[in-house]
Parts: structure tokens; C-alpha cells; sequence
């Protein structure tokens, strides 16, 4: 509900949260037309080899493991070039 109406160029998502884990809230996110074209990127200390299919079969663009930061920031950077690059050309 807070995203709705606001301008939002990129979600990024730890899988593991209290209330709604991040395979849930991109499911619940892709289903809101709202959020068409949004990059939405998981990040999580499970293991890459277990997650990363599980969260982009769920509707995350990429993963990352927390423990690799650069790679984290350098993905969350292509995401939003790549977004922009798709605005502009709309």
C-alpha cells in the first residue's frame, strides 16, 4: 500500500522478512499492473544456488547473495541504467 501512487524506479527485496517474505511480496507486486516494468531485485543470505531460481521463478528480475555487496550495488545500478534506457525510448 505505501508504494502505491509513488514514483518508484527500482525494488529491491531481502527474501527473508517477518510478515511477508520477498517470494511473496513480488507475487503480490506483479499481480498490480501499477508495477509493470519495475525492476524488483531479491537479495538474501540463503545459499545463491538455492534462492536464485526460486525468486525469479516468483517474479524478481535478478538475485544476490548479501554477502556480495559490490555485486549488489553494480546489479541494483544495471537495473535502473536498463530502466531508463527502456523510459526513454517509450
Amino acid at each position: 500500500e505505501r508504494l502505491k501512487g509513488a514514483p518508484v524506479d527500482g525494488i529491491v527485496s531481502d527474501i527473508e522478512m517477518p510478515e511477508m517474505d520477498g517470494l511473496d511480496l513480488v507475487r503480490h507486486l506483479k499481480a498490480d499492473p501499477g508495477f509493470d516494468g519495475i525492476p524488483m531485485l531479491a537479495i538474501s543470505t540463503i545459499e545463491e544456488k538455492v534462492m536464485r531460481s526460486r525468486a525469479v521463478d516468483a517474479g524478481f528480475d535478478d538475485f544476490c547473495p548479501k554477502s556480495n555487496l559490490p555485486k549488489v550495488g553494480e546489479t541494483i545500478l544495471g537495473m535502473l541504467t536498463n530502466s531508463a534506457a527502456r523510459t526513454s525510448d517509450a
